[in-house]
């Protein structure tokens, strides 16, 4: 059976083997309602980004000519040999057409890598919040997948299980690419008998509680009946809407998101994890959220779903959106590093040892915020002095300083700038790409510095209670029923981000990261424009102070955030590639007439 759609079904559960196979049985293992459309979108994204570089270069020469839209279904064509033998059925999967000629490959493919239908995915538990040693990974997962075939494309030795060549390594990370920034590809939610999360490293029944990464969770039939409607919770996820295909209407739009999806640091043989761990902690929310599960009698373990109501359809169609432009630009990120263009010369950017990919500080780096005071404790004057803030605030959502609050929720450098441009009196999205590049990089920076004090959320409370290393509920979370930038939604029209589809819940609220590239933005802008200081410095302050009035954080998380973006500037005008770049940001804001 070949499997379209985003990403491919679960072939086999993590249980033992005849458990798995009488498992296999029961389930339909139907495609998406769209498709190979998902991947084929994440292909031709990553073929425009790396259009007119060494990258584009190498990849047409692997290929034959062939673009990455076009094979990033070929692994799961590869679905269509059975018994040893490939056939298709061109009016059923007419993606696969392109390979036919080709056909004996997959033969050889799926001989040489008897496992193949697991290298899609990895299961686990939406109780963590990154990808490990945990129960649902194991050495031929999606991440060791694309691992294995970034070394067969380095010319390394690849392990076993795989065996690929060069050919089907590119193909197969042009489709695997895609499948890691699915969430139910890398994040499961295991279940009981009576439907409750269970933690199956922490004492969950393993062998009762998977669920075939969602393809045991029934959805409700369609009224009226429809044959194309997803059957299961993830053939939902495979699927995309018709808008988000590739030269679709959105396709613009998703591609100008994907050139603002920040950097990976590192060695791109980490990548995979970290983009894995990416997708659990951002996706557990919009995938698990809001849902009901009720074990179906005589069929376990297959469960009812309950609560995909339109608030949870319209987090999800968004959440896609975001990560179909994540996949497209990390596949182009991840072939620019296989095949890096020529360094610029030494002039132009001057070296520095300690600078990292992504970031202009090393990973390495003797960073440090132990002096950063803790979130205030539960009951303390701060804490007190906190809620009143967030509650009178709630009086700016609907009027115009709530409007410009949600404006302000934004990440993307291009979208970032555009938020100071008025205060440097200057289009800084169109005519400053030093800024951008220097936002950029300063967010990881920043991602970095921030990621050494801030704790995740763990939901529902009771479990968050019990971890000593818990993080900060945000305001929005703890008292719901005021207005936010997030609720209700015709409150806030100018809202850009879907802070949901991005795990806001979860993702802990102290220090705020957005207040300390808001101030850090400020604070580069101010020295490379001094006659617009003030401005731009209050800019910078303004655009913390809108967390706090979206109800996304407390006053001491913003504080917090500016303490960490002072000591960061201060490590930041030491490195000589952040020095060069803040002249020639200046050089440029005075050709673009900024005064």
């Amino acid at each position: 059976m070949h499997k379209g759609a985003w990403a491919c079904a679960r072939l086999v559960a993590r249980v033992p083997a005849m458990a798995a196979f009488l498992l296999l049985l029961a389930l339909p293992l139907t495609a998406g309602a769209w498709g190979p459309d998902g991947h084929q979108q994440i292909g031709a994204l990553a073929d425009q980004l790396i259009a007119g570089t060494r990258a584009e270069t190498q990849v047409k020469s692997i290929l034959g000519g062939m673009s990455l839209r076009t094979v990033a279904v070929w692994a799961d064509c590869a679905k269509g040999v059975k018994d040893g033998r490939y056939a298709n059925d061109p009016q059923v999967y007419p993606e696969c057409v392109a390979f036919d000629p080709e056909s004996k490959r997959f033969e050889s493919f799926v001989l040489r890598n008897p496992l193949h239908g697991q290298y899609h995915y990895t299961d686990v538990s939406n109780f963590e919040d990154r990808y490990g040693d945990f129960f649902g990974t194991n050495g031929h997962d999606v991440v060791h997948a694309i691992n294995a075939a970034i070394l067969v494309l380095r010319g390394k030795p690849q392990p076993r299980p795989f065996a690929m060549d060069r050919k089907e390594a590119l193909m197969l990370l042009a489709h695997y690419a895609g499948d890691v920034h699915q969430p139910l590809h890398a994040v499961a939610i295991y279940l009981d008998e009576q439907g409750q999360p269970v933690d199956p490293d922490h004492g969950g029944d393993r062998l009762k509680s998977g669920n075939a990464g969602g393809n045991a969770l029934r959805l409700p039939l369609a009224d009226p009946p429809d044959p194309r409607a997803p059957q299961n919770l993830h053939s939902f996820w495979d699927a995309i809407p018709t808008a988000y295909k590739a030269d679709g209407p959105q396709s613009g739009r998703m591609l100008q998101e994907a050139r603002q999806v920040p950097a990976t640091a590192g060695d791109p043989l980490t990548w995979a994890a970290a983009w894995a761990g990416d997708t659990i902690t951002s996706g557990r929310g919009p995938a698990f959220q809001g849902l009901a599960f009720t074990a179906v009698a005589g069929a376990s373990p297959r469960w009812n779903v309950a609560g995909l109501d339109a608030n949870y359809r319209q987090t999800a169609e968004e959440f896609k959106f975001h990560q179909l432009a994540k996949g497209g630009a990390r596949l182009a990120e991840l072939l620019r590093a296989l095949w890096p263009d020529p360094h610029p010369p030494a002039a132009e950017a001057p070296a520095s040892a300690g600078n990292a990919p992504g970031g202009y500080l090393s990973d390495n780096a003797p960073l440090s915020i132990d002096w950063l005071p803790p979130a205030p404790a539960p009951g303390s004057a701060r804490e007190r002095e906190d809620i009143a803030v967030f509650r009178a605030t709630r009086r700016d959502i609907g009027l115009a300083r709530g409007q410009l609050a949600a404006e302000d929720d934004v990440f993307g450098e291009g979208l970032v700038a555009a938020r100071f441009a008025a205060a440097a009196g200057v289009d800084l999205a169109a005519r400053a790409p030093t800024l951008l590049k220097m936002i950029r990089q300063v967010q990881v920076d920043a991602d970095h510095l921030v990621s050494l004090v801030k704790r995740p959320v763990r939901l529902p409370v009771k479990e968050h209670l019990k971890d000593p290393d818990r993080g900060r509920y945000r305001p929005f979370v703890m008292y719901p029923a005021p207005p936010s930038c997030l609720f209700p939604r015709d409150l806030v029209p100018g809202h850009r981000d879907n802070d949901l589809a991005h795990n806001l819940k979860t993702s802990g609220s102290y220090p705020s990261t957005h207040a300390l590239f808001g101030l850090l933005t400020g604070m580069i802008l101010a020295e490379a424009l001094p006659a617009r200081a003030d401005a731009l410095m209050r800019r910078g302050v303004e655009f913390g102070d809108s967390r706090v009035i979206c109800g996304f954080h407390y006053k001491s998380d913003v504080e917090a955030g500016r303490q960490a973006a002072t000591f960061l500037y201060g490590q930041l005008r030491a490195d000589p590639v952040f020095a060069a770049d803040l002249r020639k940001l200046g050089e440029e804001l005075r050709t673009a007439g900024a005064k």
